[in-house]
């Protein structure tokens, strides 16, 4: 147990018992998902593979949305993000990390969700960049942290309705080096997963520079 620990013990987030950010007890109360969908339509599909009539010239290939975003999940993300608790990175890779057996992710780049530089800047950190980083270390995956930029800020998506969402983010990525997005497989990676809307803008940019298959990745959706 390091200085910090004792000077600040970890709590779980979902109880409050000590010892750490999820106990065994809420960790078995995780909402996975079991049944995986088609985030175009919302509608069931095999694998989380974008139906072949939704998919479109710039879509995205594959979601995989991991738990619905209640309950433990919700408290642990939430802890990150508005706590600054960083150092719960490394729980929530390895939850990610536990549902990935049954996925071949060989020969995927790993990105992350930008945020704009004012955000990022105003919350110290990137959530979706340390989850980013954190899984292609275990997975062995090459991460590319320079290709997906955010040039505009755009308003939170939060109160916004599916189509607002899907307007308030048209336009909002650019690619940096698209030279090596050319010939690639990338694996979007984000922490919590809506309506999509982002993820959906972010393929569109990736696959108009060359990406050859886009799957988002996220732990929580809902």
């Amino acid at each position: 147990m390091g200085l910090l620990d004792l000077l600040y013990p970890k709590k779980c987030l979902s109880c409050g018992q000590g010892g750490n950010y999820l106990c065994l007890a809420c960790r078995e109360l995780i909402p996975w998902h079991n049944e995986a969908k088609c985030l175009m339509c919302g509608k069931r599909a095999i694998g989380g593979y974008t139906h072949p009539a939704c998919l479109g010239k710039w879509g995205l290939d594959r979601a995989l949305l991991l738990a619905h975003y209640r309950g433990p999940i919700r408290k642990l993300v939430q802890g990150l993000k508005y706590k600054r608790l960083t150092s719960e990175t490394g729980l929530l890779v390895e939850l990610v990390v536990s549902r990935l057996e049954n996925y071949d992710l060989k020969g995927f780049v790993v990105v992350a969700e930008p945020l704009h530089f004012s955000r990022e800047l105003g919350r110290g950190f990137n959530q979706s960049e340390l989850l980013a980083k954190g899984l292609s270390g275990r997975l062995g995956l090459v991460y590319e942290g320079d290709i997906l930029y955010r040039p505009s800020k755009t308003s939170s998506q939060v109160e916004l309705s599916k189509q607002e969402r899907l307007d308030n983010v048209r336009g909002a990525f650019k690619i940096m080096r698209p030279g090596s997005v050319k010939n690639s497989k990338i694996l979007l990676v984000d922490d919590v997963i809506t309506t999509g809307a982002t993820v959906k803008e972010c393929a569109k940019v990736l696959k108009r520079v060359g990406a050859t298959e886009v799957w988002a990745l996220s732990l929580a959706h809902g």
